[in-house]
């Protein structure tokens, strides 16, 4: 984290300098929020080719023949995960765009606000599912398959614990997150609602 175009692009994503105006940062407001991700992204890929130009990564540059195999090898295991995201995302604006088109600017306040807490959800899931990537992967390897079971249902209990105790409460107290972004009357009445169907799904 020493390298500076790292720690501008971690300050520039962990803040919201550009959103409120801290320090040399202007006051962009929600605009603040694309330019921040933009900013923070392009850094990043920046600060990752120079890494691989100038050697010092143990992946080189070089040129090689694209193999179908290979590709079909990737695929088989990361299409499923695609597809995923996609469907999810996707069914997010979809329903954006029928929230607002029903009911109006405020409404899509307190669905997109109800949707957020869904979203911060992936971040806890993904922690364990790297980790059990790995235990099950090696008990596989090893031919240890009841083990790599063992480990694959303990953490998806665990992955639905934690989430389902999140839903649960914001389910059983909608107000606790939707306060923390306004008291709009319509915005409280849609993020209600919607973390009242959706939290203990």
């Amino acid at each position: 984290m020493s390298d500076p175009l790292i720690v501008t692009s971690y300050f520039l994503n962990e803040t919201p300098c550009l959103i409120f105006g801290l320090g040399p940062f202007p006051a962009l407001g929600m605009a603040g929020t694309g330019i921040a991700v933009v900013t923070t992204t392009a850094l990043t890929a920046f600060v990752l080719a120079c890494y691989l130009v100038l050697g010092r990564s143990i992946v080189l540059l070089g040129s090689a023949r694209l193999r179908w195999t290979l590709f079909a090898d990737i695929l088989r295991v990361g299409a499923v995960a695609s597809i995923m995201t996609l469907q999810t995302n996707l069914t997010v604006v979809l329903t954006t765009a029928l929230v607002g088109a029903a009911a109006g600017p405020s409404a899509i306040a307190g669905y997109g606000t109800g949707a957020r807490l869904e979203y911060l959800l992936v971040p806890l899931v993904f922690g364990l599912g790297a980790p059990l990537v790995a235990l099950v992967g090696t008990n596989i390897g090893a031919g240890r398959n009841a083990r790599a079971l063992r480990a694959a249902l303990t953490g998806g209990a665990f992955a639905f614990v934690l989430t389902e105790a999140v839903g649960l409460a914001a389910a059983t107290c909608p107000q606790a997150w939707l306060g923390l972004f306004g008291d709009e009357p319509t915005m409280v009445v849609a993020g209600t609602a919607y973390l009242h169907s959706v939290g203990p799904a």
